[in-house]
C-alpha cells in the first residue's frame, strides 16, 4: 500500500488553492476545464475510467513517441518531461543524425509528442494528457503570433523606434504567457484524466473516499486526484 503522507506537501497544497483563488490562474483553469468537458463529451467518454487517451491522439492527428530525452539537442529539454513540436521545428529538437529517420517515421503527423521514456506510467499519462492540452487550446498558435510579434518589435528595436528596455518587457510579456499555458494546460489534463462528474460521482454515489483508491481507478497520482478534488470544492471529503 501507498502511504500517502509525503506527497501532500505544502506546496502541492498552496498550487492547488492558488489554482482556484487566484485571479490569474482562476480565469485560466475554468476556460481549460470547460475545454476538457467539451473534448470529454465529444468522445462521449461518460463514466469510462481510466481515460484512454489514444483516441485524442487520433483526433489531433498527433503522434506518441517516448524517447530519452538525454538525447535531445538543447540542454534544456533534458530536463523536461514531454516536448510537442511539428516537422517545421524538428530539426531544432532532435539530434541531425535522428532527423531523417523522425521524419519517415512521423512526417505525416500534425503533431509529435516525445514524452521521457524513464517515467512512471502515471507520470506519462498526465504528461501527455497536458501536451494534448496545449494543441487541444491552441497554444502554439497563439505563441507562434507571439513571436511573429516579438521579431517585428525586435527589427524596430534595431531601427531605433524603441529603446533595449522594450526587449526586457517583451520578455516579461513572453514569460507571463508561457506561465499561463502551462497552468491551462495542467488544468486541461487534469479534467481529461479526472472529470469532475465521474469524481464526484465515485466519492459521493459509489463512497470510494480514500485517496489512493481513486488514484488507482483514474490511473493517476494522488496529486491530480487531490488537486481535482480541491478545484471542485470537495478536498474535505478526501481520506488521506
Amino acid at each position: 500500500m501507498i502511504h500517502t503522507s509525503y506527497f501532500l506537501l505544502e506546496e502541492v497544497k498552496n498550487y492547488a488553492e492558488k489554482l482556484r483563488t487566484n485571479p490569474f490562474f482562476a480565469k485560466r483553469v475554468k476556460k481549460s476545464i470547460l475545454e476538457a468537458r467539451k473534448v470529454l463529451n465529444s468522445e462521449g467518454i461518460g463514466k469510462n475510467i481510466p481515460v484512454e487517451l489514444n483516441r485524442f491522439l487520433r483526433n489531433v492527428n498527433a503522434k506518441l513517441c517516448e524517447f530519452d530525452f538525454s538525447q535531445l539537442r538543447h540542454l534544456s529539454y533534458h530536463y523536461s518531461a514531454g516536448i510537442t513540436f511539428t516537422t517545421t521545428n524538428l530539426s531544432d529538437v532532435v539530434p541531425k543524425e535522428m532527423y531523417d529517420v523522425f521524419i519517415r517515421k512521423y512526417g505525416n503527423f500534425n503533431y509529435i509528442i516525445l514524452i521521457d521514456r524513464n517515467l512512471c506510467e502515471k507520470r506519462k499519462r498526465f504528461v501527455l494528457a497536458h501536451e494534448l492540452g496545449h494543441i487541444y487550446l491552441n497554444h502554439f498558435g497563439i505563441r507562434n503570433k507571439f513571436v511573429r510579434f516579438r521579431e517585428y518589435h525586435r527589427d524596430l528595436i534595431f531601427k531605433g523606434v524603441y529603446s533595449e528596455s522594450h526587449l526586457e518587457d517583451l520578455k516579461k510579456v513572453e514569460k507571463k504567457l508561457v506561465a499561463g499555458q502551462e497552468v491551462e494546460a495542467n488544468a486541461f489534463a487534469g479534467e481529461l484524466l479526472v472529470p469532475s462528474a465521474v469524481l464526484k460521482d465515485t466519492i459521493f454515489n459509489q463512497n470510494t473516499r480514500n485517496i489512493e483508491d481513486l488514484a488507482e481507478i483514474f490511473n493517476v497520482s494522488l496529486s491530480v486526484v487531490y488537486i481535482q478534488s480541491v478545484l471542485n470544492g470537495i478536498a474535505e471529503y478526501l481520506n488521506i
